[in-house]
């Protein structure tokens, strides 16, 4: 399983994706999630391609609970690139699992960095 995840982070890294380091750790304890971030990341690609994509783990302290979450940013926001945003959650949504993981494609509102 380490092969396949070392594989797929350095597929999303060729393709523009920033990837924490801490991806590969998330992935090897909930591995199912793999098809729907792979949709995710090529599904962005073509709908949202003046995005930048980062791939991180987000720690909820608060409820001791992380996530998976592949961040999108653009220079402007507007209510087309919100609605780009969900159309893509709805192309990988059937993919997700239903007891392993959690993982989400969503925006911060920051700009891309350089």
């Amino acid at each position: 399983m380490l092969n396949k995840i070392e594989k797929f982070i350095e597929c999303a890294r060729r393709t523009g994706v920033l990837v924490d380091d801490e991806v590969k750790s998330y992935l090897l304890k909930y591995h199912e999630l793999i098809p729907a971030v792979k949709k995710a990341i090529r599904t962005a690609k073509e709908k949202l391609s003046a995005s930048q994509l980062l791939l991180r783990v987000y720690h909820d302290f608060e409820i001791d609970e992380e996530a998976l979450h592949l961040i999108v940013r653009f220079e402007r926001y507007d209510e087309i690139v919100l609605r780009k945003i969900r159309d893509v959650r709805k192309d990988y949504w059937d993919l997700l699992p239903d007891d392993s993981g959690m993982f989400i494609l969503m925006t911060d509102y920051r700009t891309p960095s350089k």
